[in-house]
């Protein structure tokens, strides 16, 4: 069996794509182009795309939204930022600054979500407090060129871990807890008010969903009730046993099309 590194599996991905389009064109079936829109030295990026219906694009098509940083290989350190740009593909592709966050990685990206019925003016993104390691949700208003409002919640990470495709809510994830358990989505430096919490499974944290408008958050499902249903078997809870030895976590939702589900 051949394995692949991460870089490699990235390689032979471009090459598939460059591979179709070439065919595709060569053969006369697609009149798409390709054009580079952003360049060195520094590295833009949007993290998912197509995430619960995300894009990087605002709903006229003008604007791009994403990051921008110095560095790609390796992950941020707690003080790094990465500036959040707004690409002009109406004016050469113009890149302008409009903000920075601490809270980001090369994978997930700052979680940039466009909200619906904002006339696609409006994004959320993540960022971190520098003094106390808070992560919290940014809604950020293009037109106004200034964020509008923070969702925070005292010392609990609690931010934008996607965003509703019909309503204005996102769903909230403790990315402290995220942070601690799984590093390749973390934000180093978050911090995490359950780390040193029995049980670790507790009946006060879990997914929450957030509304724009308020910013009151109602908890749709605890970490409690997640580890009832893991261990509701005989065969889980020989197997896992306590369930105070396996933190759950969550770090990826996403909305139905319709708003009435959250898949995690």
């Amino acid at each position: 069996m051949i394995v692949f590194s991460a870089n490699s599996r990235r390689m032979l991905w471009w090459i598939c794509i460059l591979l179709c389009i070439a065919e595709c064109t060569a053969n006369g079936h697609s009149a798409a182009t390709v054009q580079q829109i952003t360049h060195g030295p520094k590295n833009h990026f949007f993290g998912y795309v197509g995430h619960g219906g995300t894009i990087p694009w605002d709903a006229s098509g003008r604007y791009i939204v994403g990051l921008r940083t110095n560095f790609h290989d390796r992950m941020p350190k707690p003080d790094d930022s990465a500036e959040i740009v707004l690409i002009d593909t109406r004016n050469r592709f113009r890149v302008e600054v409009v903000d920075r966050t601490q809270a980001w990685n090369q994978q997930q990206g700052t979680m940039l979500f466009w909200i619906p019925g904002a006339a696609g003016s409006r994004f959320l993104f993540n960022d971190k407090d520098p003094e106390t390691g808070v992560v919290f949700s940014v809604l950020y208003d293009m037109k106004e060129r200034r964020r509008i409002r923070e969702f925070r919640f005292g010392n609990e990470s609690i931010a934008n871990g996607g965003v509703s495709p019909v309503r204005d809510e996102f769903a909230g994830i403790n990315y402290g807890k995220i942070t601690r358990s799984r590093e390749v989505i973390s934000y180093p430096g978050a911090y995490d008010h359950t780390a040193d919490e029995k049980p670790a499974n507790p009946d006060s944290d879990g997914l929450f969903r957030i509304d724009i408008k308020t910013g009151e958050r109602h908890l749709l499902v605890s970490y409690a009730k997640l580890a009832d249903l893991i261990l509701n078997t005989e065969k889980n809870r020989a197997r896992l046993g306590d369930p105070d030895k396996y933190p759950i976590y969550v770090h990826h939702t996403m909305w139905s099309r319709d708003g009435q589900w959250i898949f995690f």
